[in-house]
């Protein structure tokens, strides 16, 4: 029996190990939109929680003194103002600052409106441009407010 030399291959080649590289990359892709969005929806979710948290505060700090407090009360650094109806202002989750407080131009406001910019565009409560200037895309204030896109003088209620 004659015995051939056979070369034997041992490893990948560079085109197979290419093609490894692009199919985890387009995965690894994937993996990470699909994250993103959840972490957008984590971020509005603490968002809403938050402001909701700061109009109960706000509400009974108006059953107490007839008028809402003034935007200075209502920042999260400290964040102490409206102690003891809330032991500590939120900040937004992904940028730190303070959510944007509206209110009658009054020295006793008798309504407030509170904004935040939501990321997942596709949220039930995505508003669109409102706000100052049209930066935000969600709101929650009093029962009385006015639409976001009137102005005080606007509103008779």
């Amino acid at each position: 029996m004659i015995q051939k030399n056979l070369k034997r291959n041992e490893g990948i080649t560079l085109t197979e190990l290419m093609i490894v590289v692009v199919i985890v990359a387009a995965l690894a892709l994937l993996a990470f939109w699909a994250l993103r969005t959840q972490i957008f929806k984590g971020f509005d979710a603490k968002r809403k929680s938050d402001i909701s948290r700061i109009k109960v505060a706000v509400e009974e700090y108006e059953k107490d003194y007839d008028c809402y407090p003034l935007p200075q009360l209502v920042i999260c650094k400290p964040g102490t103002g409206l102690r003891p109806y809330l032991d500590k202002i939120p900040c937004d989750p992904r940028t730190g600052a303070s959510y944007y407080y509206d209110h009658e131009n009054a020295t006793c406001p008798k309504w407030y409106r509170i904004y935040s910019t939501l990321e997942n565009l596709k949220d039930s409560d995505y508003l669109g441009g409102i706000g100052p200037n049209g930066s935000y895309n969600y709101y929650s204030g009093s029962p009385n407010s006015p639409y976001p896109g009137l102005s005080g003088s606007d509103f008779y209620g």
